[in-house]
């Protein structure tokens, strides 16, 4: 799902959708400094805002692509940021 290392926002956006509960369910479980970005992201995904998802990602620390990377590689298309 990858093309040169970037990810394919359109393509985690519609698994996030198909998976809202499941994905902000596990927004607790990650640190402290992530979770206000994951939720974020989730709902840039909700709103079928890919470009703005992507714009955000590129914004935030490698820490914090690591922790939320834990959340969008566990949906359903297997997609990982990272």
């Amino acid at each position: 799902l990858q093309v040169n290392n970037m990810p394919d926002f359109n393509e985690i956006a519609s698994s996030i959708r198909g998976n809202l509960t499941m994905a902000r369910s596990e927004v607790g479980g990650l640190p402290f400094r992530s979770q206000s970005a994951a939720n974020q992201l989730i709902s840039l995904a909700a709103a079928n805002k890919p470009g703005e998802m992507e714009s955000y990602w590129n914004g935030l620390s490698a820490a914090q692509r690591s922790d939320i990377n834990v959340i969008i590689g566990d949906n359903s298309c297997n997609c990982s940021l990272m």
